[in-house]
């Protein structure tokens, strides 16, 4: 029981460090001077087709980006690989319908997609992807894609490029980026060790009342 209290209390540390964070790029917001500017100057729009020959990726609920033949699930697609978007490591792939919903990733592998996902990547070394793939599932940003959107009905949204480009935000500086990225990283580590923790425990009370009931 201790160790699923500090599991939650770890999670909901990170959910509340990355939900300040996400204030800050709110252009409303003063705490900091920084550029504002629009997603457009920070990500293109990357449509690269016609690269058959690389392995076929599928994003996973835990947001990965990972082969798909490495899932354990049928899979039942009919566009061609030649329709499929090309992503490489460092591109971000969010499902265009469900980007309201935080539904993106951040790839590490080269491959193609299925084109029910819009492919960005970064236009400058000085914006770090893996910062921004945790902004974009902030409380903030996933209200602020929802307003992009466009739709008849929810089930029906879809938040095209040329709506996520027009987003304003502010542009925090490499230094503030990489600072960020190190503390999350630290907090995230801690929130998978507590996770391996509690499911050690468990595996050890199952195995305990399993004997007991066998008499193993």
């Amino acid at each position: 029981e201790a160790k699923n209290i500090a599991l939650e209390a770890n999670r909901s540390f990170l959910l509340c460090k990355l939900s300040e964070i996400s204030r800050f790029l709110n252009p409303k917001d003063r705490t900091y001077s920084w550029e504002e500017s629009k997603l457009g100057t920070i990500f293109k729009h990357k449509k690269d087709k016609g690269y058959s020959d690389l392995p076929v990726l599928s994003v996973t609920i835990e947001g990965k980006i990972v082969p798909r033949n490495s899932l354990n699930r049928n899979v039942e697609d009919r566009t061609g690989p030649e329709k499929c978007f090309r992503v490489d490591p460092g591109d971000i792939a969010y499902n265009t319908m469900r980007m309201w919903q935080g539904a993106c990733a951040l790839s590490t592998d080269s491959g193609i997609i299925s084109p029910a996902y819009t492919v960005i990547s970064i236009k400058s070394k000085e914006q770090l992807p893996e910062f921004w793939i945790r902004v974009f599932r902030t409380p903030w940003m996933k209200k602020t894609f929802e307003r992009f959107s466009t739709g008849v009905a929810s089930d029906r949204w879809r938040l095209y490029y040329r709506d996520f480009s027009a987003i304003k935000i502010k542009r925090p500086p490499l230094t503030f980026q990489q600072n960020v990225l190190d503390e999350l990283f630290a907090l995230e580590l801690a929130v998978k060790s507590a996770e391996v923790s509690v499911q050690n425990s468990l595996g050890l009370q199952k195995a305990l009342i399993q004997k007991y009931l066998t008499g193993a």
